[in-house]
């Protein structure tokens, strides 16, 4: 069972014990031919929790980089980065993918709440819109650039009285 080290950062332990027949396989079939999952250091759950390998020789080690780099979010990976030897860069690169997990799901937390047509963006601006540029990412990244211009208009607007 995985224990909740610090619940605010999401931050969690396990010892290789812990993991399931289809983790240990997934990670070993990621890292390569001859890899042991020993040398696992820490991994990412899809809700952006980080669990640490409590088996891990260096755990300490790597429980500090991962208490630095989320408490200080990307500038302190780095920081941290331009420190350290090269063979934790993976480390860093799964820490800063936490990040920007937790980040993303803020964000679809956000939209969730926020039910609000804004003035002159009707259903009929966003389908027009797909159907010019397409239901896929660039087509959503022009709906995504229209609400921008849209706020820092109403930003201006609202600055301006």
């Amino acid at each position: 069972m995985y224990k909740v080290l610090d619940k605010e950062l999401m931050l969690e332990e396990c010892n290789i014990g812990d993991l399931t027949l289809d983790q240990i396989e997934s990670f070993l079939r990621l890292w390569g031919e001859g890899s042991k999952i020993e040398t696992l250091t820490l991994f990412l759950k899809n809700d952006g929790t980080v669990v640490l390998n409590k088996d891990n020789s260096d755990y300490e080690l790597y429980k500090k980089m991962a208490y630095i780099s989320l408490k200080g979010g990307r500038g302190s990976i780095e920081k941290l980065r331009n420190k350290i030897p090269d063979g934790f860069g993976e480390t860093l690169n799964t820490l800063e993918s936490a990040i920007n997990v937790r980040r993303t799901n803020e964000m679809m937390e956000m939209l969730k709440y926020n039910l609000v047509e804004p003035e002159g963006v009707s259903y009929g601006v966003l389908k027009k819109i797909l159907e010019y540029y397409g239901s896929n990412v660039f087509g959503l990244y022009k709906i995504l650039t229209l609400g921008y211009i849209l706020g820092k208009r109403a930003e201006r607007a609202r600055k301006k009285k």
